[in-house]
């Protein structure tokens, strides 16, 4: 089995514009990920899981951000992407490693799993997700984060650069955004995931 490389730049696709993947997939990206969450209006969801059985081939691995696992749309997801499953799953608003298991059982411990972290549930249990056999890395959503705290979103933008900054530290590398806006700082190692928590923490705790 080949082991699937962490993602540094990827670039989000709407899941109900299949005409832009090619063009993505030659953008330059180590990756496309097709969004069917927020990119996707309800309405539109239906022609988002059409448009995985017609997807083109590309050059980079196929990433699907699919639905959260609380969403009426979940279910719906997996079975679409069970008909033709992309190269990895990306799970937002993952709080639980139940979550996680999910997709495991349903794709194999081979499906490459990225939980994104965006609630204060989802941050307690990011070093047992992290620990999940199944998990390449975790990405850290700070909109949402911040609305599920009741803090200021630049106050958690804030946050996230001092944490991926002392991330980078740690870890003796030099400094580089790891991920877009879209989905934030993009995590790997699990010791430096217990020091993100903690400083994370820490600042929620004192504001």
């Amino acid at each position: 089995m080949t082991i699937p490389k962490p993602l540094s730049v990827p670039l989000f696709v709407p899941g109900h514009r299949p005409e832009l993947l090619a063009k993505a997939g030659a953008s330059g990206a180590d990756a496309v990920i097709l969004d069917l969450e927020d990119a996707v209006a309800d309405a539109d969801k239906p022609a988002a899981h059409a448009a995985l059985m017609s997807r083109p081939a590309l050059p980079v691995p196929l990433v699907v951000r699919c639905n959260g696992f609380d969403s009426r749309w979940f279910a719906k997801d997996m079975a679409a992407l069970a008909k033709t499953p992309p190269q990895m799953i990306m799970l937002p608003k993952a709080e639980s490693v139940d979550h996680l298991d999910v997709i495991a059982k349903q794709f194999g411990a081979d499906m490459p799993i990225i939980p994104i972290v965006e609630s204060a549930l989802g941050l307690a249990a990011i070093e047992a997700m992290m620990m999940h056999p199944s998990v390449l890395q975790c990405a850290f959503g700070h909109l949402d984060f911040s609305l599920d705290i009741g803090a200021d979103p630049q106050w958690i933008r804030f946050t996230m650069r001092v944490v991926e900054l002392l991330l980078h530290r740690a870890s003796g590398k030099r400094h580089r955004r790891l991920m877009g806006s879209r989905c934030g700082l993009m995590m790997r190692k699990l010791s430096l995931v217990r020091r993100g928590a903690r400083v994370i923490w820490a600042l929620v705790a004192s504001c």
